[in-house]
Formats: structure tokens, C-alpha cells, sequence
């Protein structure tokens, strides 16, 4: 069973005038390896797929532990989290070089758009151009006060609204201005979803409601693998996510 709580798409963009390249960095928040392209059939991820047809897909990348900042900070430093001591939410990383600030040091532009960092800021050695993150942490704390399921279609707020459209849009905005300039850039991009709660616009999900008869787990696919440490499946949500937890604990 692979567990990867965020999968990253890396574009090297090659520059007009240079061998060297621009970098747009690509981030989904717990997104599993079960799309369509790793073999799951009922997974409809059309850009995706589209992306993955001309990048080279890794089968055996392994996070250390599924939970989002230590496996954030992991991937921003290359290091891992027994180095970094980041095993929940702490601010570890900070003292620790991440990628984006290197390439700063090394005289690229860069701009970051929602959730990169776990716990983002206007940095101006991380971020030169330009950061926005939406104020994703109190949006997502939000969703949970209003929700009472993990997974709410939405049928009255607007597709505009949600932020990971707002991510998007004001990446291409900046992608476009980064690439008009002399500068060497790096821009990157971290979606919300699918982490939880999963509030969706209901167009999405009612272009899936006829595929759910495809998706059935395996019995090694509901169970924990025996291996894995207690701390791999340990977060502070442990009481709020207690039903999840449970599931994963059975025994077949």
C-alpha cells in the first residue's frame, strides 16, 4: 500500500535566452496515488491525465509520515523529519534552507500561491515576487464549523469562490508575468483539496456519481500496513477524524 500525502508535479519551462530552466512547482494537499494514471478506473482526472502523458511517473515515492506539514517540510528541504524534528505542526523547517529561498539566493524570481509551505508567510527571502494564500488554514477551519460530512457538494457558492480557483487564477496571472520578464523564476502553486473538509462545487461531483459503482477496496487496502510505526498515523485531528481512524484499524 503506498500512502503519499501530496503529490508534486515539477515543469521545467526553459528559459528564451538561457540553458537553464524556470520551475512551476505543483502541489495537491493528500492526495493519494489513486488516479487514474497509477490504475484506479474510477478516478475522472482529465487534466491529470493529460499531464502525466508527458511526465515521468514515480511508482515507489514514499512519504515518512501522512500528515501534512512534516511531509511538507521534508520535501522543501530534503531532508527527513527525524532531521528537520518535524513529526506534527511545529515550525521546524524554519531553521532549515528550503528550495524556493535557494533559488532566491541564486537570483530567481519567485511567487507562491496557496498552500506550499504549511505554514505560509510573506517572506520576502522565500517569496520575491509575489504570496498569496487565501488564508487557507481559517477557510479550511471554517468548512469544518458548517459541514457535516467530509464530503459536501456545493450547489449554492460559486466555482469562483473556492480557493483553489482562486489559487489557480492568480498563478496563471503570475506565470504570465514572470514570463514576460529577464528573470529567471520559480512559481508555486499548493491546492486545498483534497484535504479535508472536501467542499466541492456540485457540477464535480455529480460528474462522478455514476462512476462509484467502479471503486471497491481490496482488504490490504483497508488495513494499515503491519510495518508502518504508530507515529506514521498519528496527527493532532485525531478526535475530530476518530471514525477514519477507527476504519483503518480493522481487522480482515
Amino acid at each position: 500500500m503506498v500512502v503519499i500525502p501530496a503529490i508534486v508535479f515539477f515543469l521545467l519551462l526553459p528559459h528564451a535566452v538561457s540553458d537553464k530552466s524556470n520551475l512551476l512547482f505543483i502541489i495537491f494537499d493528500d492526495l493519494r496515488p489513486d488516479l487514474s494514471f497509477y490504475g484506479s478506473r474510477h478516478m475522472l482526472v482529465p487534466n491529470m491525465d493529460r499531464l502525466a502523458n508527458k511526465s515521468v511517473i514515480f511508482n515507489h515515492a514514499y512519504c515518512q509520515i501522512a500528515v501534512c506539514n512534516p511531509s511538507r517540510d521534508s520535501l522543501l528541504t530534503g531532508l527527513r523529519p527525524d532531521t528537520t524534528g518535524t513529526y506534527n505542526f511545529q515550525w521546524s523547517f524554519k531553521k532549515h534552507l528550503i528550495f524556493p529561498k535557494r533559488l532566491v539566493l541564486s537570483g530567481y524570481k519567485t511567487a507562491g500561491f496557496g498552500k506550499v509551505l504549511h505554514w505560509e508567510t510573506d517572506d520576502r527571502k522565500v517569496w520575491s515576487h509575489d504570496h498569496w494564500d487565501g488564508n487557507w488554514y481559517d477557510y479550511q477551519a471554517e468548512e469544518l464549523k458548517y459541514m457535516n460530512s467530509s464530503t459536501t457538494p456545493d450547489k449554492l457558492r460559486p466555482e469562483e469562490s473556492f480557493r483553489d480557483h482562486m489559487f489557480t487564477t492568480r498563478a496563471i496571472a503570475a506565470l504570465r508575468t514572470l514570463h514576460s520578464s529577464n528573470s529567471f523564476f520559480a512559481l508555486g502553486v499548493g491546492f486545498k483539496l483534497p484535504h479535508l473538509a472536501v467542499h466541492i462545487p456540485f457540477k464535480h461531483f455529480d460528474d462522478c456519481r455514476n462512476r462509484q459503482s467502479l471503486w471497491t477496496l481490496t482488504d490490504i487496502e483497508r488495513t494499515y500496513p503491519p510495518t508502518s510505526p504508530a507515529v506514521s498515523y498519528r496527527c493532532c485531528a485525531d478526535k475530530i477524524f476518530n471514525y477514519m481512524n477507527r476504519e483503518g484499524e480493522r481487522k480482515y
